[in-house]
């Protein structure tokens, strides 16, 4: 996966559909795209909205069935924006590698779906891993997340192993922040740094706002929008057109002194 420009954030899901249990959730929406490529050759608006109400129809499904409710915030009632649904539903399983970006299935994905056996090698035996888990630890590792203007890459799931296989106990809010703000571009040093340093913090002798401020904020900001935000507040201009300009991102709320 590439990031969009230098201070994006990569994450690997959307907040706009909750689900309770991703897996058995990711591998049915898998199903129904299966499906729905048969007789749709092509990934555009109206083909996206025609998946999304499938999704709909097969989890009603599953849920009367079942008697369960498989997504904590889904409005079922929409009529508008089913395109957009259906893309950012499939977002996920394009970073896991199950999917290309046309929403077509890998060899991967279509592997899965068809619960082809998977061969355990010795050292993931000693996991003990479910078929499920083992498909997901095998792409994760796999991932790569590339610097927007190079072809420098970073491993945040291989990172998350080290920095968890060193720290048991991290409040999640903090942890993802550091995963998410890592750059492609960070040197081998520096990330060995990021989790060298997080010691201070495990040991209560730094606060996360500090540890954060120090490892991130010279890597994280753009100089120039720095100098702009600066600006604004000098001359007092706070109109919508520079805020949009300076913080473009107006979903993500993260703090960062200036």
């Amino acid at each position: 996966m590439r990031l969009k420009e230098s201070t994006s954030i990569f994450n690997m899901g959307d907040t706009s559909i909750r689900v309770k249990e991703v897996v058995p959730i990711y591998k049915q929406i898998l199903k129904t795209l299966q499906k729905h490529n048969q007789s749709n050759q092509k990934w555009n608006n109206e083909s996206q909205a025609s998946f999304y109400s499938s999704v709909l129809s097969d989890f009603a499904k599953v849920e009367t069935e079942d008697g369960i409710n498989l997504f904590g915030n889904l409005n079922r009632n929409e009529i508008t924006g089913l395109d957009k649904r259906g893309r950012t539903l499939t977002n996920a399983l394009v970073k896991i590698g199950f999917i290309n970006y046309d929403r077509k299935l890998s060899q991967v994905g279509l592997n899965y779906i068809s619960e082809t056996e998977q061969a355990f090698d010795k050292l993931e035996e000693l996991f003990g891993l479910t078929i499920d888990n083992l498909v997901y630890f095998r792409q994760l590792l796999k991932l790569r997340i590339y610097d927007s203007n190079s072809d420098k890459y970073f491993y945040n799931f291989r990172f998350a192993l080290a920095f968890l296989n060193r720290y048991s106990k991290v409040p999640v809010k903090d942890f993802l922040w550091i995963v998410e703000s890592i750059k492609p571009n960070f040197s081998e040093e520096k990330i060995k740094a990021i989790i060298n340093n997080y010691q201070s913090v495990y040991d209560n002798n730094k606060t996360f706002e500090q540890y954060r401020d120090e490892e991130f904020a010279n890597h994280i900001l753009i100089p120039e929008r720095v100098s702009e935000a600066h600006k604004m507040f000098d001359i007092e201009d706070f109109s919508d057109e520079n805020f949009k300009k300076l913080f473009p991102n107006r979903k993500k709320r993260i703090v960062i002194k200036v």
